[in-house]
């Protein structure tokens, strides 16, 4: 029973000192009043893909893991498996970690997924010099989102807004005052405009560009592995010209069923639909794709404006009512290609990232004052137990060996 007891008493030591250094990183986040958003206005019309070279079309993925994280394969493992399915370019994003990929310098493209909190708010981070464990991790609050976005801004080039479907207790309203990530990762609304949180967001007039990703854990795997692709238009494999490729629109987001036809799948991947052209011309936007298909166009709260089936070309008109269009496009065998929107603005530098945050400094002080009562009290907790923990097994054996050294010494 006494060692079962000890065995406990360790165990909560644990369990404090974690909870203590959890408690710590709420410090650091002030609480945010927001404004209400505006949404996109102007006589303007942003196309990321006015002037696209479709010729340069290069079949990326940004966010997948190895062993060095919790993925299932090791990275020569993974590295081989996208090659063989066509992949030119692979950026391994294991979690809050950045390792070598063995690339020229000028093609490593350093990356890593953020998060440790239970709710899964996670975001991949293009160009960060480390990763990091900073995070918000029990019940993280729309304050510590903001917060946590607005920082990793300062440790990569691209900041993309993970999963936002799969993160636990977040709701489509809820991203409406989020900003500061410049890509968001494709969810199930991008094809059917309901519960969207990338057009609540963009209703709100944070713009972002798409990002479609395996988030593959084990290349064995036709779930995890080949789901998705991110087409860039870049004229090299070089990071430089990457990044200034996704920073500029100038991509498209595809996904990809797990087909039984193992040889179809593999064909399928190197024979995957493209966009020829977007353009606008006269107050309307045209879209030729490379392949026919169902093309679906979304508007202002995710709202389908317009559908055409069975055809590689759109023509659609962008009226002044109108904030933004997407289109989706989903083809005979379900596989679906996402564009980035087409905005209105008034001028100047466009996208513009949209912060409608203000510190609300009396709740801050409050709420500081609060995580520092209870970080204190866990810290209290933690040296009780310690204290009750240690003499019979530590303390009287140092007090037994000091005396001991004493006696031998006066006899000597």
């Amino acid at each position: 029973m006494k060692r079962v007891a000890f065995v406990g008493r360790l165990l909560l030591l644990v369990v404090l000192l974690a909870f203590t250094i959890i408690g710590i990183f709420y410090l650091f986040a002030p609480v945010y009043d927001f404004k209400t958003p505006q949404q996109f206005s102007g006589d303007l019309i942003y196309n990321p893909y006015q002037n696209i070279d479709s010729a340069t079309w290069k079949k990326a993925n940004f966010h997948c893991h190895t062993t060095a994280s919790d993925g299932h394969d090791k990275l020569e493992v993974v590295q081989k498996a996208y090659r063989s399915y066509g992949y030119d370019i692979l950026a391994v994003s294991d979690h809050n970690l950045v390792i070598s990929q063995g690339l020229p310098a000028q093609e490593e493209i350093p990356t890593y997924e953020h998060g440790i909190n239970i709710s899964k708010f996670h975001s991949v981070v293009i160009g960060a010099k480390h990763g990091s464990i900073f995070d918000f991790v029990l019940l993280p609050t729309e304050s510590n989102h903001f917060y946590t976005l607005k920082w990793l801004r300062t440790q990569g080039d691209i900041v993309i807004f993970d999963h936002p479907d799969r993160t636990r207790w977040l709701e489509p309203e809820d991203v409406k005052n989020l900003s500061y990530y410049d890509m968001m990762e494709v969810e199930r609304g991008f094809t059917d405009g309901v519960l969207s949180y990338y057009d609540e967001a963009l209703s709100h007039g944070h713009y972002s560009y798409v990002l479609a990703s395996d988030d593959c854990h084990e290349v064995g795997n036709p779930k995890h592995f080949g789901r998705a692709a991110t087409f860039v238009s870049t004229p090299t494999k070089r990071y430089a010209d990457i990044k200034k490729a996704l920073l500029s629109g100038h991509n498209f987001g595809l996904t990809i069923p797990a087909f039984r036809d193992s040889n179809y799948r593999r064909w399928r991947h190197f024979h995957l639909p493209k966009i020829q052209s977007l353009k606008v011309k006269n107050d309307s936007l045209e879209l030729v794709l490379s392949e026919p298909a169902t093309i679906k166009v979304f508007g202002h709260s995710g709202v389908m404006q317009f559908e055409y089936v069975a055809t590689n070309q759109a023509k659609v008109p962008f009226v002044k009512t109108d904030t933004y269009l997407r289109f989706a496009a989903i083809f005979s065998d379900s596989v679906t290609l996402y564009t980035n929107p087409i905005a209105r603005y008034k001028g100047g530098a466009f996208p513009v990232f949209q912060d409608t945050s203000s510190v609300n400094y009396p709740l801050t002080v409050l709420y500081i004052l609060g995580v520092s009562l209870i970080v204190l009290f866990s810290l209290f907790l933690f040296f009780l137990v310690l204290v009750r923990t240690l003499p019979t097994r530590f303390f009287r054996k140092v007090k037994r060996n000091k005396v001991a050294w004493q006696y031998a010494k006066s006899e000597s």
